[in-house]
């Protein structure tokens, strides 16, 4: 269970769909140990590893028969996740964690547990700093006065794939930042002067939290290469694009 939960962090959807599944079955012949590895896991900081390992919980929720493990694990998620001041921000974290508690409440008494307090809205701590394009621009600009120029496109498809529909002016966005990104911060937009702002902040933290074009661009690049019709295997960096989405 341990080895299956570690493959969520991997770049390849297929395997992690299956890493899932797998877990699920095993969580249903074995559902004592869902607690267990819940508590493993509990501070990781990798979000991918957390939202499919909460999936796996929920898919053996539905599956487990009606019986007292349910309670146990309706109490460690409300007081783990949702008893808190902030709540973890990942949306399919949250919705998964969620509805395996709501789903519980059909069958069991947890009347202990506010069940209005696992509903959105949630409350979580939002950016310190947003950033210009000038700002992007610049910081780009100094990663790859770093790098060999090979690495280069590393870096600019990162920049590139995360530009929104007008966000460096007409016609200039990446698929990912217009039809992606930009559609789900659209409920977020008027807060700032547009979606590129937004976009700006996820792409810092691409860095921030440890994209390193020495280590990871090499294998960028053959991703987009070898893999671009397939879309089972991402790059390091997409993979970074899409959980950064899933906090706003």
């Amino acid at each position: 269970m341990i080895f299956l939960t570690w493959i969520f962090s991997a770049t390849n959807n297929k395997l992690r769909d299956l890493g899932t599944k797998s877990l699920v079955k095993l969580f249903k012949t074995f559902p004592t140990k869902i607690i267990g590895l819940l508590k493993l896991f509990e501070n990781n900081n990798d979000p991918y590893i957390v939202e499919r390992l909460y999936a796996s919980v929920l898919g053996a929720t539905l599956r487990i028969d009606i019986c007292e493990i349910h309670i146990e694990i309706a109490n460690y998620i409300y007081e783990e996740i949702f008893d808190k001041e902030m709540v973890y921000p990942h949306i399919l974290m949250r919705d998964y964690a969620r509805q395996t508690i709501e789903y519980i409440s059909l069958s069991k008494d947890i009347s202990n547990i506010n069940l209005e307090k696992i509903r959105p809205p949630y409350k979580s701590n939002w950016y310190k700093k947003e950033y210009s394009n000038l700002n992007i621009d610049d910081y780009i600009k100094s990663l790859k006065n770093k790098l060999d120029s090979h690495l280069h496109f590393s870096i600019d498809k990162i920049k590139n794939s995360m530009t929104t529909e007008y966000g460096r002016g007409t016609g200039a966005y990446g698929d990912f930042g217009r039809y992606v990104f930009g559609y789900a911060v659209r409920n977020w937009v008027k807060g700032f002067k547009s979606d590129q702002d937004l976009s700006n902040i996820a792409l810092m933290r691409i860095f921030e939290m440890g994209y390193d074009a020495k280590l990871h661009g090499e294998f960028d690049m053959w991703v987009n290469r070898y893999d671009n019709f397939n879309n089972s295997i991402e790059r390091i960096s997409k993979n970074i694009n899409g959980l950064l989405t899933m906090k706003f």
